[in-house]
């Protein structure tokens, strides 16, 4: 396989704790700009942190499950059971480090059909780190990401088809950067495109075609429909792009902009229904849907329709959503800051000493009285001369 598509933008870089940052292609003296990931990803809604926590209970019970044999002889020894647990909760990372691998190599193919060329398996393990014992890219493990991405990336190639793209002639960008100076945020895009999709209707309309940015998303355990208030936030700020920034370039961003959406690929070849039948879709599972039609738990439009859902957002990702993501760009640029700063000491003062008394003949002390000792501390006054305890 020949080309050189590589899903790592090159001018992104990675900061660690406090993720993604842009470099500026001509002036690298710039301070880096954050990224627009970097800022959406920081937004997570009740739902999207209960999915997450319920997905790890299940990635661990299955792993417990699938080595069960293991777990009965390691529980024999406090030292091998130690080790097992430490294993089960390891598997929350990789099944996470491979989906999102699995991500990129859906997006690089991706991006490869719009451009014509071929995913380049070795730059792709290069570009992220994955390699042998030998320090060879392992290109075997790219390889079976590549042939693991199939059906999604069908997915996608059944989209441009169903909404009649020509790549020689709607494509505008595919994989660039985009930045905005004026709030200092940058952003890869994945598609932005010519649409028969008019954003203010969501209507087909084959007369007059409407620039979209589209942002493309897989998962193999959520619904196609599933959007969270990140995404949305994501497609505002890639929205606002100002220009396009190129390794060794930039240009003015095309537009306007007027289309917004998410496009959920997806990869299931079977749909199960109400009976508990686990169906292909097409043919037999919408001559299931017929047979039974008048049963209300089936819907031919909800249950079999392709296996993508594209998700129209233009109405969400204008003004207000732009103001929105700018506050949260500054806001999570302000807690990384934060992360760099030395952590103030505590102040540390000698206690007040009280003052000291004196013993007089006659078995008194004789010390110094507060002005205040004989007044009511809660007594109402009108006199603001008047010394108050307050």
């Amino acid at each position: 396989m020949g080309g050189g598509i590589v899903t790592a933008p090159p001018l992104a870089r990675d900061t660690g704790d406090t993720g993604r940052y842009y470099v500026h292609p001509l002036d690298d003296t710039v301070e880096p700009y954050i990224s627009v990931t970097n800022v959406s990803d920081s937004v997570r809604d009740k739902h999207a942190m209960e999915g997450l926590i319920g997905w790890g209970v299940k990635v661990t019970a299955e792993f417990w499950r699938d080595n069960l044999p293991r777990a009965v002889a390691a529980s024999m020894t406090e030292d091998a059971l130690e080790e097992f647990v430490k294993e089960s909760k390891d598997q929350r990372n990789h099944v996470s480090e491979r989906a999102s691998l699995l991500g990129s190599m859906i997006h690089a193919r991706a991006e490869a059909h719009v451009l014509g060329t071929d995913v380049d398996l070795a730059a792709f393990a290069r570009g992220h780190r994955l390699f042998t014992k030998d320090g060879d890219p392992d290109v075997a493990y790219v390889e079976d990401l590549y042939q693991d991405s199939e059906v999604e990336v069908a997915s996608y190639l059944k989209w441009l088809a169903d909404f009649g793209v020509d790549l020689t002639q709607h494509v505008e960008a595919s994989e660039c950067t985009v930045a905005n100076n004026t709030h200092r945020y940058a952003g890869t895009l994945d598609l932005l495109i010519w649409l028969p999709i008019d954003p203010a209707t969501n209507q087909y309309d084959p007369k007059r075609l409407h620039l979209w940015v589209i942002d493309v998303k897989s998962s193999r355990t959520q619904p196609r429909t599933r959007i969270y208030p990140g995404h949305v936030l994501q497609l505002a700020g890639l929205r606002g792009g100002e220009e396009v920034w190129l390794p060794n370039g930039v240009e003015k961003m095309p537009g306007p902009i007027t289309g917004a959406a998410i496009l959920n690929v997806r990869r299931q070849k079977y749909v199960v229904c109400q009976c508990g039948k686990q169906l292909a879709v097409g043919g037999a599972a919408a001559s299931h849907a017929r047979a039974n039609d008048g049963n209300p738990g089936h819907d031919l439009d909800t249950d079999y329709r392709e296996l993508y859902g594209f998700i129209p957002l233009s109405e969400y990702t204008g003004g207000d959503a732009q103001a929105a993501f700018v506050t949260a760009a500054n806001t999570v640029r302000w807690l990384h800051s934060w992360v760099d700063r030395d952590i103030p000491k505590p102040l540390d003062i000698d206690a007040v000493k009280p003052p000291r008394l004196r013993v007089v003949p006659g078995g008194q002390r004789k010390g110094h009285r507060s002005a205040l000792a004989d007044r009511d501390p809660l007594a109402v006054t009108t006199d603001p001369s008047t010394d108050t305890p307050f």
